[in-house]
């Protein structure tokens, strides 16, 4: 609320699961809207502006005795005035993750011991316990300041997202190459990798903006086809490099990843309709695609068309 000129965001600070500890208080901090607190000012939004790309892209394809097809495709491209994607506008709050960690752990593990954990095992549940959540909480926003002038809201959102120019010049290439090649009338080969020069971008009194995608990514993948007996199958690897992510308040580092993807089909004899099995991530390997995302495992499917 606003009194005298400041702002004020009263709060209350405890150990998880025991509010009746001791060292429970109450904090009082002044947010001046001219100074600031510990960094958090109420800011102007400018009016966005349109981003002009200046974009200068080649490429190329050969085919090679009639049976290796090979793709180059290169670009650079320079932006100006880029926007940004949504970004919270409202000064947030966030917990501690360190304190939180101290605290849930000085908790849990005397609990674990106590149900007959040895000291080294409740330690090692209780930090894999913390590890799930520990990152998460830490980006969560507590609280927001919000004026309360008068003791009137004004009815709108307490949480404000928005679109910003980056007042920078942004520069990146990239590179899509693919292949693709008739080993026999049976079996094909194909690969395709795309690097781009830079996942982050460091912008000047703010924070780096994310390409929110990998500095390389790639797949290689093998195919089978009897068109007399009515099989196909398929194998592809797909490989993703790490990328740190940042949208609204989502922020976080994405692990590279591998995964496997298999398929099979049969055509039906004496009719139009293909039976097909497809199987992505088959070694179960747990990823995530983008923050806030669940993780992902192995998906099956099984699928019938019928051509008329």
């Amino acid at each position: 609320r606003e009194v005298n000129g400041s702002w004020e965001l009263s709060g209350k600070k405890s150990f998880v699961g025991n509010a009746d500890r001791a060292d429970t208080f109450v904090v009082f901090a002044q947010v001046d809207q001219s100074a600031g607190w510990k960094g958090i000012v109420a800011l102007d939004v400018d009016p966005i502006k349109e981003t002009t790309s200046e974009t200068f892209e080649v490429g190329w394809t050969g085919v090679f005795a009639e049976a290796l097809r090979v793709s180059v495709d290169g670009y650079y491209r320079r932006q100006f005035d880029f926007v940004s994607p949504l970004t919270v506008a409202s000064p947030l709050f966030r917990v501690n993750v360190a304190d939180l960690g101290q605290a849930y752990l000085s908790l849990r593990i005397p609990e674990l011991v106590e149900s007959g954990s040895s000291p080294e095992e409740a330690a090692e549940i209780a930090l894999g316990e913390f590890g799930m959540v520990g990152p998460v909480a830490g980006t969560t926003p507590l609280a927001t300041a919000v004026s309360d002038l008068h003791g009137q809201r004004s009815g709108g959102a307490d949480i404000i997202t928005t679109y910003r120019n980056i007042d920078e010049v942004i520069d990146v290439w990239g590179l899509d190459a693919s292949l693709h090649w008739i080993l026999s009338p049976r079996w094909t080969l194909s690969a395709t990798d795309s690097p781009v020069s830079r996942d982050e971008f460091e912008v000047e009194g703010g924070v780096p903006l994310a390409l929110n995608a990998p500095t390389d990514k790639g797949t290689l993948g093998v195919a089978y086809r009897d068109e007399v007996r009515g099989w196909n199958a398929s194998a592809r690897v797909r490989y993703t490099d790490a990328f740190p992510f940042r949208a609204t308040e989502f922020e976080g580092q994405i692990d590279a990843y591998a995964l496997m993807d298999l398929t099979a089909g049969y055509r039906i004899p004496r009719s139009a309709a293909t039976v097909q099995v497809g199987v992505s991530n088959v070694l179960d390997e747990a990823y995530q695609s983008f923050i806030g995302a669940p993780a992902v495992g192995r998906m099956a499917m099984l699928r019938v068309t019928y051509e008329f």
